[in-house]
């Protein structure tokens, strides 16, 4: 059936207007407290990176989870950070040679998974992510 004729029948939903497309997709307008479950280098980081995405708009209801894994990451790349500056970016081999510290190696991988993060979420200044509205300030549309 067309929508003409469920209009004229009365049971026409709109499931494709501008509200339903952006369904979810609007920003926080307040910054939200940490999850109980996280430790406290984490909490710090979600409260920090919080208040940058909600001033740049980045971030909704819906990304929370992902978020959380951007605070996690975060906090893992400090430690690592810190781990890598106590111990040399080389190390000699029993055989003469070197290679490469696995606590720097840790800290590369971290710092990657971190960079990802902060990119999706449009905090680094190479992304410009087009910013969510806000519901209830202005009318929602399709972004």
């Amino acid at each position: 059936m067309g929508d003409q004729a469920r209009k004229l029948r009365g049971s026409y939903e709109a499931s494709r207007s501008d509200v339903s497309l952006v369904c979810g997709r609007a920003a926080l307008a307040d910054v939200l407290p940490p999850p109980d479950d996280l430790d406290p280098a984490a909490q710090r980081e979600w409260r920090i990176h919080m208040a940058q995405c909600v001033a740049a708009g980045t971030i909704s209801h819906t990304n929370l989870a992902a978020f959380q894994a951007l605070a996690e990451v975060a906090a893992l790349r400090r430690r690592a950070y810190r781990r890598a500056l106590r111990e040399a970016p080389v190390r000699t081999t029993a055989a003469g040679g070197t290679k490469s510290n696995a606590a720097w190696a840790a800290f590369f991988a971290a710092d990657t998974a971190y960079r990802n993060w902060v990119a999706a979420f449009g905090l680094t200044p190479k992304v410009a992510l087009p910013r969510l509205p806000v519901a209830g300030v202005e009318p929602l549309r399709a972004v």
